[in-house]
């Protein structure tokens, strides 16, 4: 099986994605920085109207 995360990594970069809580770690874990180094949260959840 082929995992796409091009498509997903352009959602979440243009904030139209968001993005669980364990995959966040993960990324950064990945890189070996902190979540924070890697996301910005402004406060306010941009989720879209249901």
């Amino acid at each position: 099986m082929k995992c796409r995360m091009g498509p997903m990594i352009i959602a979440i970069e243009a904030g139209k994605h968001a993005l669980p809580l364990l995959l966040a770690f993960g990324i950064a874990s990945a890189f070996g920085v902190s979540v924070e180094d890697v996301f910005q949260y402004d406060g306010q959840a941009d989720v879209p109207p249901a």
